[in-house]
């Protein structure tokens, strides 16, 4: 019997509420953090980048659903100098493929516009990592390929919390992306610790599977 209600509560919710499927992409604001000994004289400013990329939401309830994602995002920042390191300037232009799988939970399911919050884990995969425009003074420096020289770790775990609304099929969200793990390959010399905080605005479009 409970076997039964169970199905016919899955049932109930598949029939309220199909899966939607969709794509999304905006502009990233990105920052990084940054620390160790290696950072001493380092700060970052914020560069803008993008997102896109596809998502699938999966309904568990009216008011709950998953939503796995698979997106490619640009997280670049620019470097400066301060005190000793006053005149240096450069930039890390980092690009990945995030897999995001978030839950999602309606807060205004039955209203148009649809309101709703987003919260979950990212893992994200390095793509291309390079340090660029380095400057210290009027001296150059050539840019550096740092997944090419084996310098940045080949991926990252993140997490992620979002504030959206969805009228029809379009819907606009806003989401921060907390990087946790550091990206640097530390060695005897080179010890900073660096994470990256993206903020992001994106437009999505979504449509449901038929009954």
């Amino acid at each position: 019997m409970t076997g039964l209600l169970t199905l016919g509560l899955a049932t109930a919710a598949w029939a309220a509420d199909p899966p939607t499927v969709g794509v999304e992409g905006g502009i990233n604001f990105n920052s990084a953090s940054l620390s160790g000994s290696s950072a001493a004289g380092l700060e970052t400013t914020y560069k803008t980048g993008g997102t896109i990329g596809g998502f699938v939401g999966i309904p568990i309830n009216p008011m709950f659903s998953i939503q796995p994602e698979v997106i490619y995002t640009t997280k670049s920042v620019k470097l400066s100098g301060t005190g000793s390191m006053s005149g240096f300037s450069g930039n890390i232009q980092a690009d990945f493929v995030e897999i995001p799988v978030l839950v999602k939970i309606n807060l205004t399911k039955m209203k148009t516009p649809s309101y709703y919050v987003v919260a979950g884990p990212g893992f994200a995969f390095t793509t291309t990592a390079k340090l660029t425009d380095q400057k210290f003074g009027s001296q150059t420096f050539p840019d550096e390929d740092l997944k090419a020289e084996d310098s940045v770790q080949s991926s990252d775990y993140t997490f992620i919390i979002g504030f959206g609304l969805d009228k029809g099929p379009l819907g606009v969200e806003a989401r921060y992306d907390a990087g946790l793990r550091n990206l640097n390959k530390v060695t005897a010399s080179d010890n900073t610790d660096i994470k990256f905080r993206v903020f992001s605005i994106l437009g999505r479009w979504s449509f449901n599977f038929k009954k």
